[in-house]
């Protein structure tokens, strides 16, 4: 995919930088790193999210222990089109704002239905099959509900759920533009929020075992960098 045109650009002496999947076989990829390394240039995957205001204030607070020692996060993606190209397309990037954040994954649960049955080797098609206005060509499935549990190196678990609705999105995810692009992010001290395709929404709320701060209301909080111009 782009292993072969990378290591020409490295061995020419260029920076590279290339699309997810960076390559399609973990052997692939170690050409990729070890042609970089010979040749003294960075080769970079399009992560561009870690960059935004929002993702940048969420790494300095977790680091600086705004919201104490975080246990756990949650993705919830629903769009109108198919789980399955949704991951592929859209969800990589969650899941790398959760390595960003917290760690590299060491486990992951993967289980994935449609229409309320398991998927089976018939609902595997072709993807723009499933989803017509899909610009990559390939295999898919045609699932209507994807879910991963992770853990990171660090101990926090993750669940990332992907739908396929037409419904408006939830009160709850009212920060996430379309309910999409939504990490909530719990420590024992606090909870956050935040749009990680966004360059500012970002909100968090105290966490007590306090009665009259148990229904503490999240409170928009601004980025560490003024947006761009």
């Amino acid at each position: 995919l782009h292993c072969e045109q990378a290591i020409v650009a490295l061995r020419h002496g260029c920076h590279v930088i290339v699309q997810k999947p960076m390559a399609l076989t973990l052997e692939g990829r170690d050409r990729m790193i070890a042609a970089a390394d010979k040749a003294g240039k960075c080769l970079a995957v399009h992560h561009q999210w870690r960059f935004t205001n929002a993702a940048v204030g969420v790494k300095e607070r977790i680091q600086g222990g705004f919201i104490g020692r975080v246990h756990s996060a949650k993705h919830v993606r629903k769009e109108g089109r198919p789980p399955a190209y949704d991951l592929f397309e859209v969800g990589i990037h969650a899941v790398d704002m959760l390595e960003h954040f917290f760690g590299p994954i060491t486990e992951v649960y993967a289980d994935m239905a449609i229409d309320g049955r398991d998927v089976t080797l018939e609902d595997v098609a072709r993807v723009q099959e499933i989803y017509p206005q899909g610009r990559d060509a390939g295999l898919g499935v045609r699932a209507s509900y994807i879910h991963l549990h992770v853990k990171c190196e660090g101990g926090v678990r993750a669940d990332l759920d992907f739908f396929l609705t037409d419904e408006e999105p939830a009160p709850a995810f009212e920060a996430g533009s379309r309910g999409g692009d939504l990490i909530e992010i719990c420590g024992f001290a606090g909870q956050m929020q935040m749009n990680w395709s966004s360059q500012s929404v970002l909100r968090s709320k105290p966490f007590s075992l306090d009665r009259a701060s148990s229904n503490a209301e999240w409170k928009e909080v601004s980025g560490t960098r003024d947006p761009e111009p």
